[in-house]
Parts: structure tokens; C-alpha cells; sequence
């Protein structure tokens, strides 16, 4: 388990190193927005993202999670995703990472049980799912961002005694531009 985890964050840091390939138009003046760090807030869910450009209209997330559910399960996970910023459906003049975005997701997460009570057996696990993803990031004064995200994922495996993650999540996260 310890291996997949090291390749997936190596993984993760190959595709955050690969450039952007819309540089002839940042080099014109043109306004672009090449990657974004946010914090972000969810239902018992607290989240940092770094978020990519790959391309003129795609972009590549990774996020670290902490999560508290059900009083006495606390889970630390790696998100990743693929997004493509939809410029065909909206036509509002932004250039990405702004605007409408959806794509996919695969999460990882690592749990621990702690109560002393009856089922003080538990002692953790990981989960993983996938799914997909809606945004909408809005860019205020050319640096800050704010977003609303709407996932909708299935739930791969979870630890013993969790029972199933809701499939359904919403954050709204703000954010810092650092081309």
C-alpha cells in the first residue's frame, strides 16, 4: 500500500512539473491564469489544492483532505482530477483556470477509529472513489479566486464498520493565483 501511495504522489508531482502549453499568449499579454492554490471548505471537510493548466483549455488538480465523520472517524486523503474548462456551452469571455470546468476524480483515503465504547475494534482502513466533478471558479483583482465544486462520485472500497461514503460532496474553496 505504502508503494501504490509513493507512485501516486510521484505521479502527481510529474504532471505538476509538465509546462503549460499556451505560452506564446501569456508571452503576448494575454490575461491567463497558470495555477492556483486554495484552501477549501466542505461538509466536515477541509481540503488544500493545487490546480495546473495543461493546456489551453485543461487542467490538472491534486488535493490533500482531512475529513470527520461520524464523531469518531478522521480520514487523510489525496484527491486528483482532470478538468476541461467548458468554453463551447458558456461563452463568458474568461480564459482558464476561470469559469465553467467538470471532469473526473479518483480519491484515496486513509482512516482511523478512535472511541472507546462497544466497537472500539475498528481500527481504520482506506477507501478509495471515483467520479466526477463541477466548478465554477470566478477571479477577483487578478490573483484571488473563489469556487463552488459539486462532485458526485461511487464509493470503490471502505474500511470495516464505516458503512458507505455519501456519494455527494460540495466545497467552496478560495484561492490564490501563483503563475
Amino acid at each position: 500500500m505504502k508503494a501504490k501511495l509513493i507512485g501516486l504522489l510521484i505521479l502527481v508531482a510529474l504532471i505538476m512539473a509538465v509546462p503549460t502549453q499556451d505560452v506564446e499568449a501569456a508571452k503576448k499579454g494575454a490575461k491567463s491564469v497558470n495555477s492556483v492554490v486554495s484552501l477549501g471548505l466542505g461538509i466536515n471537510t477541509i481540503d488544500i489544492m493545487y490546480e495546473k493548466r495543461i493546456s489551453k483549455y485543461n487542467s490538472f488538480t491534486a488535493k490533500v483532505e482531512y475529513y470527520h465523520r461520524y464523531e469518531n472517524w478522521d480520514g487523510f486523503g489525496l484527491k486528483a482530477s482532470y478538468r476541461w474548462y467548458i468554453k463551447d456551452i458558456i461563452q463568458d469571455g474568461k480564459s482558464p483556470l476561470e469559469g465553467l470546468s467538470a471532469g473526473p476524480f479518483a480519491r484515496y483515503t486513509m482512516w482511523s477509529y478512535s472511541a472507546d465504547n462497544l466497537h472500539a475494534s475498528f481500527d481504520g482502513g482506506s477507501s478509495m472513489a471515483i467520479g466526477g466533478e463541477v466548478s465554477y471558479k470566478w477571479l477577483f483583482g487578478g490573483k484571488w479566486t473563489v469556487e463552488p465544486l459539486v462532485e458526485i462520485g461511487i464509493s470503490l472500497t471502505d474500511p470495516d464498520g464505516f458503512g458507505t461514503m455519501s456519494p455527494f460532496g460540495l466545497t467552496v474553496s478560495v484561492g490564490y493565483v501563483i503563475d
